[in-house]
């Protein structure tokens, strides 16, 4: 679940595993999965907030992996909205071809569906590009949005869109950047319990809520992360008021220590100091090298006043 704005709330539905073969051979499989969603949220008519005061219907957004005519019907039935695009091969076939049928760059032909109450839109998005759109939310009324042009310079041109192409951007577009964000600080290891797992996506889901809510409000130039380490700090402050912010003090120059030589250490035959053909046995971790006994005991009584 995830946040839109200040009053919406979303949800992204994924496969536990992939299905490409029951979608190529078995087109039912995606109505059966929107079928089981639909009569799970068909018990409550409508999704509250009681934090808030907001009454929410239920609106789902599919992309053209579930979404076609059989799902408008189903979720329709069930006095819920829907917004999705759909795929050509999907019932109506013979519409399709029909709608798109000399359109130019940037127009759109709608059918209007009354038994369903929805709208049936093609959109023309580039010069060979079309989009398949379904909806029983929201209509195919002009609405003017500012895209940005990816080759320099990028400035910024304003077009005119049909509305359920906006609706269906802007939550499709939500529901991405809030997968991207949970999946930045994804717990990556296998040896976490599924227990652990969800407790890691909540956290991390209302670390995405809270950022949101934060932007909008006070700084929306800040970024994910500078958000997170803003939170850290001030947990840090309240959690642990005694711990001092300020570094510890780093060790000084003559507090040089010896270590145990690793492998390819222990290979080295002669002292790298001039003149000396001893061989080392001392790792000093403040000069870096593999030193003599002689060596190691003379430069440092000599420079750091070590005993």
């Amino acid at each position: 679940m995830g946040l839109c704005d200040d009053s919406h709330f979303l949800w992204m539905l994924v496969w536990e595993k992939a299905h490409h073969g029951d979608k190529a051979g078995r087109p039912g499989a995606m109505i059966d999965l929107v079928k089981l969603i639909v009569q799970r949220l068909a018990r409550f008519p409508y999704f509250r907030l009681p934090y808030f005061g907001v009454t929410q219907p239920f609106v789902l957004y599919l992309d053209s992996r579930f979404c076609s005519i059989e799902a408008l019907e189903l979720i329709n039935g069930k006095n819920m909205y829907m917004v999705g695009s759909n795929s050509v091969s999907r019932r109506p076939t013979k519409l399709w071809p029909y709608l798109k049928q000399d359109l130019e760059k940037r127009e759109w032909r709608t059918v209007f569906w009354e038994d369903q109450n929805a709208v049936v839109c093609v959109v023309r998005a580039k010069k060979r590009a079309y989009v398949n759109l379904v909806s029983n939310y929201v209509g195919d009324h002009p609405q003017t949005i500012t895209h940005i042009r990816r080759k320099h310079p990028r400035s910024s041109y304003k077009v005119a869109t049909p509305q359920v192409q906006k609706e269906y951007n802007l939550h499709k577009n939500n529901v991405d950047l809030f997968n991207k964000m949970i999946l930045a600080y994804r717990q990556r290891t296998n040896y976490v319990s599924e227990g652990q797992v969800l407790l890691h996506f909540f956290v991390n889901a209302t670390l995405v809520n809270a950022f949101i809510w934060f932007k909008r409000a006070h700084n929306p130039g800040l970024s994910h992360l500078n958000f997170r380490l803003q939170l850290l700090v001030s947990l840090k402050k309240v959690l642990f008021p005694q711990a001092s912010l300020v570094r510890a003090p780093q060790p000084g120059s003559n507090n040089h220590a010896v270590r145990p030589l690793s492998a390819n250490e222990k290979l080295i035959r002669k002292c790298p100091v001039r003149a000396c053909q001893r061989h080392p046995w001392r790792f000093c971790v403040g000069c870096g090298k593999v030193l003599c006994s002689d060596c190691y005991d003379r430069l440092h009584s000599q420079y750091f006043g070590a005993e």
